[in-house]
């Protein structure tokens, strides 16, 4: 998670989600638990409960997929992601702001942008429900996608959904410092700049702790987008909130730049793409393009920690990457 700090599910929790997700992967116990949730009004009456099919996709520390086909009376399949999560709290706060995307132009729209549809929630799995859309990640050095993508972004940060929680700029701060921190065990030279780096973005924190709000995905990226034909599909509201949409655009450019790094790719062409059609369909003033400047600083350290603890052959060059760039932005702005 980009914004708040990783909270780690103790033993218990751990547990607890596992069997979650084994009984996520059960026809039988799955079709129960939907019966249940449609007759609690917590899943859409309409949802179909026959012919059930489960597949695991991902298992992570805090959170699993599992992809679900299910059969209506008719015989029509429907494609369902059932993302579950060992927190009861979170699982229900994703659903939350999905359905309030859902019900802006994201979902209610006829035009090529838009988010999957959200069905409800299983609440003892944790699991939310969602269509499964078709489509691809774009890849970094693809513009046309690059453009793509701010569109989805420009409409995402202008549909007015009322998303929780709202986010400070002081948490956001305070975590790039604990990674930067964290960088300590793995690279101590590596974690001096990065804390340096920490400690001027800090000294900026009154410039821009006043920003407008929107609503943002919060972790926005190539992960965020599946594209399909003409349309563009936004996905995984995981930690969206209220927060300076520049964070959204901070945080997308500075994972094309990791994703094109590691990738072997230029990703200088389609980053200008992104901003310029940005700017276009957002009508940016001279403010936003400083707090985007700003917010990839912070999010080029915090991933520069995630490189490092993930401990990729190029590791050190890449986190080196990133700190020059956080070093950039913030002399940039002086």
């Amino acid at each position: 998670m980009s914004l708040w700090p990783y909270v780690r599910p103790d033993d218990a929790a751990t547990e607890r989600m596992h069997e979650r997700c084994v009984r996520a992967l059960n026809p039988e116990a799955l079709r129960n638990e939907i019966r249940a949730a449609i007759g609690a009004g917590e899943l859409d009456p309409a949802f179909p409960s026959g012919g059930l099919a489960a597949s695991p996709v991902a298992i992570k520390k805090d959170r699993f997929t599992v992809y679900v086909e299910a059969a209506d009376a008719d015989g029509q399949r429907l494609e369902v992601v059932a993302k579950g999560y060992w927190d009861d709290e979170r699982a229900a706060r994703v659903l939350a702001n999905h359905r309030r995307l859902w019900e802006t132009d994201l979902g209610r729209g006829e035009g090529t942008i838009r988010t999957s549809r959200p069905y409800g929630l299983l609440a003892p799995l944790g699991v939310t429900l969602t269509e499964r859309v078709p489509g691809e990640h774009p890849r970094p050095d693809d513009v046309n996608a690059a453009e793509r993508a701010a569109r989805a972004a420009a409409l995402l940060h202008s549909c007015g959904a009322d998303v929780e929680p709202l986010f400070e700029l002081d948490a956001a701060l305070a975590n790039v410092e604990r990674h930067a921190r964290l960088l300590e065990r793995r690279a101590a030279a590596i974690a001096a700049r990065a804390q340096a780096l920490a400690k001027h973005a800090r000294s900026l924190e009154s410039r821009f702790e006043d920003a407008p709000r929107s609503p943002l995905n919060g972790d926005f990226s190539l992960g965020s987008l599946l594209l399909d034909g003409e349309r563009t599909y936004l996905i995984d509201w995981d930690i969206a909130c209220s927060f300076d949409a520049a964070w959204d655009v901070g945080n997308y450019l500075v994972q094309l730049f990791r994703t094109a790094r590691e990738d072997g790719q230029d990703p200088t062409a389609s980053r200008e793409a992104f901003l310029a059609e940005y700017r276009a369909a957002a009508a940016t003033d001279a403010s936003f393009e400083e707090r985007v400047r700003f917010h990839e600083a912070l999010v080029a350290i915090h991933k520069t920690y995630t490189v490092v603890r993930i401990g990729a052959a190029d590791a050190e060059p890449l986190a080196s990457g990133l700190l020059d760039l956080a070093a950039a932005r913030l002399a940039e702005l002086g």
